[in-house]
């Protein structure tokens, strides 16, 4: 666990699998680090000298975008600027309607979105039906995911399904975004305002494209932060 990433690493018969999430939330840049957007980057090698097909699958539930589970969602494919995205939020859209303890967002919409280049499926479902369909190999029947009428919360889920064909010793990665558009953030004598990164007037689909553009830059400036920061931590501390 880094200042900006958490990395896991998972190990089967054969394929060694490296998941890191990224959050930039570098202090000394703003716009970043009020981009509600987190990367996942997938990096997967063979470990016994062959080639495996491999294929991976995202999916979030729509459980994110609700206050308690029997709120109703909607989810709809959409794609832009060589992105390729899933959008679920809630129906009711009640935009800061509640205050106190205890609760959770409820407005706004959730996106999983990747990059066209890297060839994701986006799909939407509901978790069991998305889970089989890629098991088995069904990625067409993933692709043809349609936008979704008003269903309880756990019943619905958004994904991205990724196929990296055959890899071998050298590792083949794959990335998406998980980005929380909450349209507004915060009531201030009695007016909504939008978060800091919509100021100049951003959409959802302007965060997640100069995410997708930033992406490499990004994750260099991560890693040099997160390097220059557990250095002074343990200049400071010691090591254990």
């Amino acid at each position: 666990v880094l200042p900006t990433r958490t990395i896991y690493e998972f190990e089967g018969p054969g394929v060694a699998v490296t998941l890191t999430f990224t959050t930039p939330a570098l202090p000394e840049d703003m716009d970043l680090l009020s981009r509600p957007v987190t990367y996942l980057t997938t990096d997967v090698r063979a470990t016994d000298g062959k080639k495996h097909a491999v294929q991976l699958f995202f999916d979030a539930s729509a459980l994110l975008t609700v206050n308690t589970p029997g709120q109703e969602v909607t989810g709809a494919r959409e794609t832009w600027n060589g992105v390729e995205a899933v959008r679920i939020g809630s129906v009711e859209q009640r935009i800061l309607g509640k205050k106190g303890d205890d609760l959770r967002i409820d407005w706004g919409y959730l996106y999983v979105a990747a990059p066209k280049s890297l060839g994701p499926v986006a799909a939407l479902g509901a978790p069991e039906d998305l889970h089989k369909q890629f098991t088995a190999g069904n990625l067409d029947q993933l692709a043809q995911s349609q936008p979704t009428l008003p269903t309880a919360a756990p019943t619905l889920a958004g994904g991205m399904a990724f196929d990296l064909g055959k890899v071998g010793a050298e590792p083949v990665s794959a990335w998406l975004m998980l980005a929380y558009d909450d349209l507004y953030s915060i009531q201030y004598m009695k007016t909504n305002l939008r978060p800091y990164w919509r100021r100049d007037g951003w959409e959802a689909a302007d965060l997640i494209a100069a995410s997708m553009e930033q992406y490499a830059a990004v994750q260099k400036r991560c890693i040099a932060f997160d390097d220059e920061l557990m250095a002074d931590l343990t200049a400071a501390g010691g090591a254990g």
